[in-house]
């Protein structure tokens, strides 16, 4: 049986397909990624719902801490950009 978060994934990849700009759709995408422990595919989808939304907070703080376990050689810039 499928968990609960490959289902949530599966159904969220039919959703920014359909409607790329949909910020809160990469972000749902991001965290059910993350709970699958794929956190490079989870950096894709975060920053794909801060290019559609910079407000968005939680994607904000999503994405620092996915750079800082996935990518940390990025994290830092990205840390100093958000406290300006």
């Amino acid at each position: 049986m499928r968990g609960n978060h490959t289902v949530a994934e599966d159904a969220l990849r039919s959703v920014v397909q359909r409607a790329p700009e949909m910020a809160s759709a990469w972000f749902q995408l991001a965290l059910a990624l993350r709970c699958q422990q794929k956190g490079a595919e989870a950096l894709v989808a975060v920053e794909r719902a801060l290019q559609a939304d910079r407000a968005l907070t939680d994607a904000k703080l999503l994405h620092v801490e996915l750079l800082a376990t996935v990518a940390p050689e990025r994290a830092r810039p990205v840390i100093k950009e958000e406290d300006q």
